[in-house]
């Protein structure tokens, strides 16, 4: 059975007088894992087999915060920072994260240093969920949708409220 949205979680409570349904949807981050940190020559060898057709942007706007600060506020949250660089003045995170299945995500987070706004770029591949793009790889665009949907939440509740999420 397909899930839409993947993070829908389909509910029955039975009691003496009835059994009720409903479905709720939950934050995907709540399945994100402690050992999503990748290997760092495991994550450039995927990142490049990903064409940048098949990938998915937003921005964050009014986040104030430099790369060492989100690095460090992500990780708290099980997005690691694989790499950094800096590319003609803006730092390059890229990070990973795995969620409880095993199914890893990465990303590349683009901070300039005094502008507020960050870019995220997160692969988007088209697979059903039996077909593998490598071994051991799923991707969903609901799954893609819900992790970036995470960096957005996470990153924009750092700018209103500079504490640490709770796992």
């Amino acid at each position: 059975m397909k899930m839409e949205p993947l993070n829908n979680l389909q509910v029955a409570v039975k009691n003496n007088i009835d059994v009720f349904y409903f479905s709720t949807l939950y934050p995907l981050h709540i399945l994100f894992v402690e050992d999503g940190k990748m290997d760092r020559q495991m994550f450039l060898a995927t990142w490049k087999d990903i064409p940048n057709e098949n990938e998915a942007q937003f921005q964050i706007r009014d986040c104030p915060l430099n790369a060492e600060a989100v690095s460090s506020k992500l990780q708290s949250s099980n997005i690691f920072t694989i790499a950094k660089r800096n590319v003609e003045g803006q730092d390059m995170l890229y990070q990973s994260l795995k969620l409880t299945n095993g199914i890893w995500v990465l990303a590349e987070l683009r901070i300039q240093p005094g502008n507020p706004s960050f870019t995220v770029r997160a692969p988007r591949l088209p697979c059903q969920p039996w077909r593998l793009h490598r071994p051991g790889w799923l991707w969903w665009g609901t799954l893609c949708q819900g992790s970036l949907q995470a960096w957005r939440t996470f990153l924009e509740s750092f700018k209103l409220n500079p504490i640490k999420l709770p796992r």
